[in-house]
């Protein structure tokens, strides 16, 4: 015929013996649209602008920022129809998110809308920090731990005890530092 063809797809060969003319349609390459509430988005090294769209496969990271009072304690997927897909953090990651900047990671496969969901830190309002008196010859605790509360306390003597054991005839004196057990909570001032 006119045209003796050989090749693939992309790229095409032809082999022409006669005039003619030759025509491509091309297709856009598909996009998906990319919105971070309450976070910022980046690709690379570039941020990325809300409703932005990028090619699938693209490696998304959303950061979202500490906020005064809160913790992040999951992240919200929505795809463009309507469902949510939760990423929890887990403890350690919910308590470092009171301080640090917390990051999440996806690559492209669909419109997303990604958001950081903040939840009130947990004010401590009572403690009940119970630190026996000193006895001779017995251990001084250095730390006890009101669980019911979640917190901790660190506790220093004066004078401080002789091997860790109390001696006859002291008086001692207890320091009490009160902390909570993680930054997901905190104490009423």
């Amino acid at each position: 015929g006119l045209l003796e063809g050989v090749g693939t797809l992309n790229p095409f060969t032809i082999h022409v013996t006669l005039d003619i003319t030759v025509g491509a349609n091309f297709n856009a390459p598909v996009q998906y649209s990319i919105r971070g509430n309450g976070c910022t988005v980046t690709s690379g090294d570039s941020n990325v602008k809300p409703d932005q769209t990028m090619v699938p496969g693209s490696e998304i990271t959303f950061k979202a920022q500490p906020k005064e009072g809160k913790y992040i304690e999951q992240w919200n997927i929505t795809d463009n129809e309507g469902n949510v897909t939760t990423v929890p953090l887990s403890i350690e990651e919910s308590a470092a998110s009171v301080s640090n900047e917390t990051v999440l990671t996806l690559i492209l496969e669909q419109n997303v809308t990604v958001e950081p969901i903040y939840v009130d830190r947990t004010l401590i309002s009572s403690a009940d920090i119970q630190i026996a008196a000193p006895v001779a010859g017995e251990t001084a605790p250095t730390a006890v731990t009101d669980a019911e509360n979640h917190l901790n306390a660190g506790i220093t003597w004066s004078p401080e005890p002789a091997d860790g054991r109390f001696q006859y005839t002291t008086a001692y004196t207890a320091t009490v530092v009160v902390t909570p057990e993680s930054p997901i909570y905190m104490i009423d001032p």
